[in-house]
């Protein structure tokens, strides 16, 4: 696996005016790797698909986001996990951090606001086909086929990414968003609203 940073830009999800459209955005890429004819291990030759992975709602700028992963840190052991069986399927795993954490920091983070998915995912796909070509002297490469999975906000992160990965000629073979808030401007309102609503009795 590695860190990896990738300059956001207009044909990676981002208008020319749009905000962090000039970020340099930053993730976890990780190859699956195979023993070759020589004993060596290095990322197998061929054709590998792409899986992406969103993680939920975080907090903190540097700490428990995908290009700081230690093991041990829970908060991002439970995505990272979660990945390892589409890593050991030989897909190429990219997480990102999301506008606003690590390389991004600089910039606010953009909680719920689809663009801005968008903006921090699609350089890292990218630059993580260049990483394969360059890596493997142009024996491999990640095609264009994408799962895109995501948890609590990173659910509402993957049906943005999903049809940015679409709307870049990339091939979406599965979106698979679990429990995110999807119809903000309507039902998460309007349930807030309800008069007998109490959380002090949830």
């Amino acid at each position: 696996g590695a860190g990896a940073g990738a300059g956001a830009g207009a044909g990676a999800g981002a208008g020319a005016g749009a905000y962090g459209n000039n970020a340099t955005v930053s993730g976890l890429v990780i190859f699956p790797l195979t023993n070759s004819s020589d004993d060596t291990i290095g990322i197998p030759t061929g054709p590998m698909k792409g899986a992406v992975w969103m993680h939920g709602s975080q907090s903190t700028t540097f700490k428990n986001i995908p290009s700081e992963f230690v093991w041990g840190d829970e908060a991002i052991l439970s995505t990272a996990l979660l990945a390892f069986p589409t890593i050991f399927a030989g897909t190429v795993t990219i997480l990102p951090d999301f506008l606003g954490y690590g390389e991004s920091h600089s910039f606010y983070k953009s909680y719920l606001i689809r663009r801005a998915y968008q903006t921090s995912t699609m350089p890292l796909w990218f630059k993580a086909k260049e990483l394969v070509r360059t890596e493997t002297n142009c024996t491999s490469e990640l095609v264009d086929f994408v799962t895109v999975n995501g948890y609590s906000e990173g659910g509402y992160a993957a049906l943005a990414v999903a049809a940015s990965m679409a709307n870049s000629g990339v091939q979406v073979i599965g979106a698979y968003a679990g429990a995110g808030p999807y119809r903000l401007s309507s039902s998460m309102l309007l349930e807030g609203a309800r008069p007998e609503f109490d959380n002090r009795r949830a």
